[in-house]
């Protein structure tokens, strides 16, 4: 796999898991463990909340999906190619993360259902690449007249 490639697979699939990493906190944010206090701190720092931890990680994982999707769409040829691998990323970091943390059924309907939802995202994607192709070859042999 090429170098840029690489990059822009990486930058997607991080994307993703950033994704995933915000509705994890969020979800924390929202539940009863952030009213609860933190057992492991001293004490004297017993007015800590966890929402006080979780926010911001909440809003620092949203800052770093944006700005890993946002250098991935401008690195890629293709916009397509990277919300396929960053939503993929997110679905299946999230499902995971739900069934290990909050011990959520992942049925076989809901991978079947995933998998229908990433494959049509792929297929309409794949439309979309090759739309572009005929184009960015007919630039090439305009260019190539105009010389």
């Amino acid at each position: 796999m090429p170098k840029q490639k690489r990059t822009n697979f990486v930058l997607s699939i991080t994307s993703g898991l950033f994704a995933a990493g915000s509705t994890l906190f969020a979800k924390l944010l929202s539940s009863s463990f952030s009213n609860e206090p933190l057992s492991f701190l001293p004490s004297s720092l017993d007015w800590i909340s966890p929402k006080l931890i979780l926010l911001p990680l909440v809003i620092g994982c949203n800052v770093l999906m944006w700005s890993t999707f946002t250098r991935a769409l401008s690195s890629s040829p293709s916009s397509a190619a990277v919300s396929v691998l960053n939503n993929s990323a997110n679905m299946i970091a999230s499902a995971l993360m739900g069934f290990i943390i909050f011990q959520e059924e992942l049925s076989v309907r809901w991978w079947v259902g995933a998998g229908f939802v990433l494959a049509g995202t792929a297929l309409m994607t794949q439309g979309d690449t090759q739309q572009q192709t005929p184009k960015k070859h007919a630039m090439k042999t305009r260019s190539k007249k105009t010389e």
